[in-house]
């Protein structure tokens, strides 16, 4: 049930205008219509000669009622346009924070309901101040530009992509676990770099994954998910980060395995089922096992 009246009250509160002026102007045909049916009528009866002045007077009320149709439907997509121009970042296109949190809301609300996966892609854009400082902020938006670009022709049509912030972007990615989220998320990691900016040569960007586990709402969800983006900058950016990353990094701990965390997934040919956490502990568990295997009779 609180699902239904929050749905309720985002319709409203998006298409009130819209919902105003449907309301007045069905209000006012039916009026119109109305009286137009008993003026006519009580005209023939009182006065027959006048029916050609009923008829008259019904075709300018009936241009009226088209006039004012026409200024609703102008009216609705002046809102429609208005509409768009509030969810759209202005720089990149894409869509902005209150688009972004409609569609959470929503995303979340099904996949509460049907107990399906969710999945959050955070994603930062690595020393983006120094590019800023380095060629100024021009070229910081033509970075900001390219890098949706490049996303948005490499995204899968079922997630939506939009920018959270600053150098942020987010993605969300429904019927997703962290698996498959953390592709998504390597995909678009190696997307970013695999071509030179023109300006700025590489640029590289972090990302921070999390899935929704039954517990807590969608600002949790971004929570962690920008716990794990924490994480990928302090390993040494050009990474993805999950929960399940992290848990193996602490398994390794405990066995005692370093961990390197400078190494790139580049650097691997193995290990194709762990590619989105290869970029993190792949390296060391490999010779581990070579050592093990050498050390056999």
């Amino acid at each position: 049930m609180d699902t239904r009246w929050r749905k309720i009250r985002r319709w409203y509160s998006t298409h009130r205008a819209r919902a105003m002026d449907l309301l007045w102007l069905g209000s006012a045909s039916l009026s119109m219509a109305l009286g137009l049916a008993f003026g006519a009528s009580a005209l023939r009866e009182i006065r027959p000669a006048l029916a050609n002045t009923a008829q008259l007077l019904n075709l300018w009320l009936a241009f009226t009622l088209c006039c004012l149709i026409a200024y609703a439907w102008r009216r609705w997509r002046e809102i429609d346009v208005l509409l768009q121009e509030a969810e759209t970042d202005p720089l990149t296109g894409l869509s902005n924070r209150r688009k972004i949190e409609s569609w959470l809301e929503r995303e979340f609300d099904r996949a509460l309901r049907y107990e399906r996966p969710l999945s959050i892609v955070l994603m930062d854009i690595d020393h983006f101040k120094q590019v800023n400082d380095t060629h100024g902020h021009a070229i910081g938006d033509l970075v900001l530009t390219s890098i949706a670009r490049r996303i948005m022709r490499r995204m899968r049509i079922s997630d939506h992509f939009g920018r959270w912030g600053g150098e942020e972007f987010i993605l969300i990615c429904p019927e997703t676990d962290t698996t498959d989220a953390m592709l998504v998320a390597d995909r678009m990691r190696r997307t970013i770099k695999q071509k030179p900016m023109r300006k700025t040569g590489i640029v590289t960007a972090s990302f921070g994954v999390s899935t929704y586990s039954g517990q807590g709402d969608y600002e949790d969800l971004i929570a962690e998910a920008d716990a794990y983006l924490y994480v990928a900058k302090q390993q040494g950016r050009d990474r993805t980060i999950s929960r399940l990353v992290v848990m193996a990094q602490d398994r390794m701990r405990k066995e005692g395995i370093p961990i390197e965390v400078d190494a790139r997934p580049e650097d691997y040919n193995t290990f194709e089922h762990l590619s989105t956490i290869v970029s993190t502990i792949a390296e060391p568990i490999k010779r581990r096992v070579s050592r093990r295997r050498a050390d056999r009779p």
